[in-house]
């Protein structure tokens, strides 16, 4: 059913408007009057999701002015690590209390979405690095492009203190992954797979004003 939908809205490359992609190939322009048909269908299919047969759907951000923040941390290491959550939700304390100070009235309610484990990914050079992280969604706010950049950075200020990892390899400007506060990229349907690579099983947290977890 999801992949008789999502052939109904292909649309070729290139298309402005596309607002999904897929890393197995395939560009989607789904109307807004047909999203709840869509998540609805997401939902049906998460259950035979895995790392072989899953559709790999990317959000593509809109060309709006203000808009939600989303940041991906992607941590990397020499030798297998817990994916810490009590880390990241510092680094989301951080970031809410950074942005009620340039704007009090914003919403900072947040989500943190990371999967239990990590794993190993082998680059081109043949070594293997250990691959942890995870995203943090402040779905109710609305911001400008240029405080997202700058919230980022604050963000990059930070991190060498919060993930202080002795067999961490990468920096705190790759930790933070710009496309996505930049808006060139999205980020991952939840529960899905990327191709070849660990999905599913993962956890959330809420937290409320940026200090209080539910």
């Amino acid at each position: 059913m999801l992949c008789q939908f999502l052939s109904e809205w292909s649309v070729p490359k290139g298309t402005p408007n596309a607002n999904w992609g897929s890393l197995r190939s395939g560009l989607y322009e789904i109307p807004k009057n047909k999203k709840d048909q869509f998540y609805s269908l997401v939902k049906a299919a998460i259950p035979q999701f895995n790392s072989s047969s899953a559709p790999s759907l990317v959000f593509r951000p809109p060309k709006l002015k203000m808009q939600p923040l989303f940041l991906d941390v992607d941590l990397k290491t020499s030798v297998e690590i817990p994916n810490d959550l009590e880390r990241l939700e510092q680094l989301a304390n951080t970031v809410a209390q950074f942005l009620k100070s340039k704007q009090p009235e914003l919403d900072v309610l947040c989500f943190i979405v990371h999967k239990p484990t990590g794993y190993w990914k082998t680059l081109a050079s043949g070594k293997k690095q250990f691959a942890t992280g995870g995203h943090i969604y402040y779905p109710k706010m609305r911001i400008e492009k240029q405080l997202a950049l700058e919230t980022r950075k604050q963000a990059v200020s930070k991190v060498s203190d919060i993930f202080n990892i002795p067999t961490l390899l990468n920096s705190a400007e790759d930790i933070m992954d710009m496309r996505i506060p930049s808006r060139s990229n999205g980020l991952m349907m939840l529960y899905d797979y990327k191709p070849g690579k660990g999905g599913g099983n993962t956890r959330f947290v809420l937290l409320a004003n940026g200090t209080t977890r539910n």
